[in-house]
């Protein structure tokens, strides 16, 4: 990405540089398929990602943390601030660090569900990702000493 601008009706235009990407899914609306484009439009403030580094930088103030593991729920939220999600190869749940790409990764949707369905949307579309095992909603598979990913 290479910068936001606010337009005049409030809504968000998002420079980037265009990319050629055949393997979006066909499921994906029209409208979310941002191949070959450089600018889109959004009616949200795009989300500051920080790679994959661990550090809560400027929002460390707004989550908990025990004996140096972030405190969340089990959908990834912030036990101190509603509505504050937290997506990091730092993410731990019953002692395991979710420290794999594809691990975290898996629980982009399960994050997406809990938004969406707080604002009362459909979240039909995310039944792709459990359709492709994505969807890491059930975590016995993380056991410290017996993660199953």
């Amino acid at each position: 990405m290479q910068r936001v601008e606010r337009n005049d009706d409030g809504n968000f235009a998002v420079h980037a540089d265009a990319i050629e990407d055949p393997s979006l899914p066909d499921a994906f609306e029209p409208e979310y398929q941002l191949a070959g484009r450089e600018t889109f439009t959004v009616p949200t403030r795009p989300v500051l990602a920080t790679g994959f580094q661990s550090n809560l930088g400027p929002v460390v103030d707004h989550f908990d943390s025990e004996d140096g593991t972030v405190a969340l729920t089990d959908r990834d939220e912030s036990t101190r601030t509603s509505g504050l999600f937290l997506s990091d190869p730092a993410v731990e749940h019953g002692g395991q660090q979710f420290c794999f790409i594809y691990k975290f990764r898996s629980r982009f949707p399960v994050i997406a569900g809990t938004i969406g369905n707080r604002l009362g949307a459909d979240t039909d579309a995310l039944s792709i990702y459990k359709d492709s095992e994505m969807f890491l909603e059930d975590l016995s598979c993380c056991e410290p000493g017996d993660c199953t990913c």
